[in-house]
């Protein structure tokens, strides 16, 4: 918490990331391994593109528009 360098932030991060993933219990409860595997995949794939697709908003508008 009094660290130097540490930033804003609280320091859990992987927290929040893996408490967004808690949607997924209720579609893979019943399913086979392979394909809860591909659900939770295809779940983290999905938001690391909208993280980007974000990040490349916010770099457009602060950067090449202003």
């Amino acid at each position: 918490m009094y660290s130097e360098s540490t930033g804003h932030t609280e320091g859990e991060g992987c927290k929040h990331i893996f408490s967004l993933s808690n949607e997924l219990t209720q579609s893979t409860w019943h399913a086979n391994p392979f394909h809860r595997h591909q659900s939770i995949e295809q779940h983290f794939k999905f938001w690391d593109d909208d993280k980007y697709a974000a990040l490349s908003e916010s770099y457009l508008y602060r950067y090449l528009i202003n």
